[in-house]
C-alpha cells in the first residue's frame, strides 16, 4: 500500500498475465475482504488486454468483468 497525498492509498491488487478468468477466480474474493478493510471508496480496474492474448472472446471477457464490478459494488 501506498498513500497518494494527503487521505489516499494505493492498494495494487496486480499480478502480471492474468485474465478477467483468473481474477474472478483468484483475486477478488481476497481483494473484496481487503478494499472493504480498507474503507475503500475507488477501485480503478485495469484488465482485459491479457484475454486478447490467451484467445478469451471478447463476450466472454465483458462478462468477467461485468461480474466483477457487480461483486466490487457492495
Amino acid at each position: 500500500m501506498e498513500l497518494l497525498g494527503d487521505g489516499y492509498m494505493e492498494i495494487n491488487r496486480n499480478v502480471n498475465g492474468l485474465s478477467t478468468k483468473d481474477w474472478l477466480e483468484k483475486l477478488l474474493t481476497p481483494s473484496l475482504k481487503i478494499f472493504s478493510q480498507a474503507n475503500v471508496d475507488i477501485v480503478q480496474i485495469m484488465l482485459g488486454t491479457n484475454d486478447i492474448g490467451q484467445g478469451i472472446s471478447i463476450k466472454d471477457s465483458i462478462d468477467n468483468l461485468r461480474q466483477i464490478i457487480r461483486q466490487l459494488r457492495w
